[in-house]
């Protein structure tokens, strides 16, 4: 498993863009070199990432310019996923647990098709009694405040509201994924579940992703953590990296 300090990340996506290569290679030695990450590197992490971010953005497209209802990103593992969306632009993205949206608009934007982000969420958490989601929604029902917040970027998104292992139990065999964004439940049930149930989805070449991976057990879920340790790292422990709050390999 790699872990990647500051500047191991602007290596790998500096290659990335000036090579325009569409996926990761666990073949160089930067990216084989296991560095413990530094927090204190987040803010010039955010600071470095936002400008690679926004000059491939430009390289795209030379009018850009930041709107103001484009997503701000604040963290390293935010902008890394903006990146993924831009890598794999031109093919179909999920997204396991949509919350209210947030995922969507850092990723779909990006993507050249219409109806290309899907977004798979049982959408009724204003049902529950957790005290941080009835605070988040404030009363509204939760696939209305995902509808909302979705509205510049919704003819790319694609709704499907029910539990992840029913969506993919209907999932067409021959419509594959390029990235792959688990973040529903956080269980080790859940997460093994999912994982299972919408890996043999993925091309070769594509990207599966699973937020809230963090070593220290205070800053994230356990259950993703155990999932990753056990059994990810078994199947694909040279091709898996992170960084606190995100984990991903590429499907070979």
């Amino acid at each position: 498993m790699k872990r990647f300090s500051l500047w191991n990340l602007l290596i790998l996506f500096t290659w990335m863009f000036v090579t325009g290569c569409s996926q990761f290679t666990t073949g160089s030695v930067e990216l084989d070199e296991i560095i413990k990450s530094d927090f204190g590197e987040w803010e010039q992490m955010v600071e470095t990432f936002s400008t690679v971010y926004v000059k491939e953005l430009k390289r795209l497209n030379p009018n850009y310019e930041r709107g103001t209802n484009e997503s701000i990103t604040n963290s390293p593992q935010q902008i890394i996923l903006s990146l993924f969306a831009i890598k794999k632009r031109k093919g179909i993205i999920v997204e396991l647990g949509a919350w209210t949206g947030g995922g969507a608009l850092l990723m779909a934007p990006h993507l050249e098709q219409d109806k290309s982000y899907h977004a798979v969420d049982t959408f009724n958490a204003h049902k529950m009694t957790d005290k941080y989601i009835i605070e988040w929604l404030k009363g509204r029902d939760h696939l209305d405040v995902f509808n909302e917040n979705i509205i510049p970027i919704k003819n790319k998104v694609v709704i499907h509201q029910g539990f992840t292992n029913d969506i993919a139990a209907t999932w067409p065999k021959d419509q594959k994924i390029d990235l792959l964004f688990i973040d529903a439940d956080h269980s080790y049930k859940g997460v093994s579940l999912d994982w299972k149930n919408w890996s043999p989805f993925v091309r070769k070449g594509g990207i599966i992703a699973f937020h809230d991976y963090y070593v220290h057990l205070e800053g994230g879920h356990p259950g993703v953590r155990k999932f990753i340790d056990e059994s990810i790292v078994d199947i694909e422990t040279k091709n898996l990296h992170f960084i606190e709050g995100l984990a991903w390999y590429v499907v070979e």
